[in-house]
């Protein structure tokens, strides 16, 4: 299963990649991209989470650090992509 998930997030990483710099090409504005993009990444993980029927804790200071972690660690340097994709080459990105 651990090689699996290790699979399915280097495909999903290069394919991400790939779809900003087709999306920053194609002129969608960046504040429809992202959203689009967490929404797709929560989706997926929520239900490879239900599948397995092993939720992560739930209380206020877990929840307090995906919120911390996810803009810090995700959404922001996700945004900085975003913008930079169209710009770069795509083997200079990965």
């Amino acid at each position: 299963m651990k090689y699996g998930l290790l699979l399915l997030l280097g495909v999903l990483w290069s394919l991400r990649l790939a779809a900003m710099k087709s999306a920053g090409r194609s002129d969608i504005p960046p504040h429809v991209v992202v959203p689009v993009s967490i929404l797709g990444i929560a989706v997926l993980y929520s239900g490879t989470s239900a599948m397995r029927r092993n939720w992560p804790p739930i209380d206020r200071p877990a929840f307090a650090f995906y919120c911390l972690s996810g803009l810090f660690g995700f959404v922001l340097p996700f945004i900085l992509e975003i913008m930079v994709s169209p710009r770069l080459p795509l083997f200079a990105f990965a």
